[in-house]
């Protein structure tokens, strides 16, 4: 086993340096960029999923708050109808009494 000695110009040697550090820095920024992309993706798949949570949940709320409201609404409805039937009556009996009074009252005159 010999030693072999290759006389190459220095500024060959340095290229050659360079252009190999610079093959490395390019893979270096692939490798990076890439990560970075399935990272991103991962993320925007993470969001798509709380979104649909989101709106799931919104959906959810909603659908309760119109069942709550229609409740209320038939209560009032019941109560309003209620109050109605009972003035009626009230005013049903304040005309009867009235009309009593006025056929009293000529018989006093």
């Amino acid at each position: 086993m010999g030693v072999t000695s290759v006389n190459v110009p220095l500024g060959v040697v340095m290229l050659a340096l360079l252009v190999a550090v610079t093959g490395l820095f390019l893979l270096f920024v692939v490798v990076l960029q890439t990560s970075a992309l399935l990272e991103t993706r991962r993320h925007l798949a993470e969001l798509r999923d709380y979104r649909e949570l989101a709106d799931q949940a919104e959906v959810s709320r909603f659908t309760e708050l119109q069942t709550f409201l229609e409740a209320q609404l038939s209560t009032q409805t019941d109560l309003i109808t209620d109050a109605l039937n009972r003035t009626l009556i009230r005013l049903d009996q304040l005309e009867a009494r009235l009309g009593d009074t006025v056929k009293v009252a000529p018989d006093r005159g």
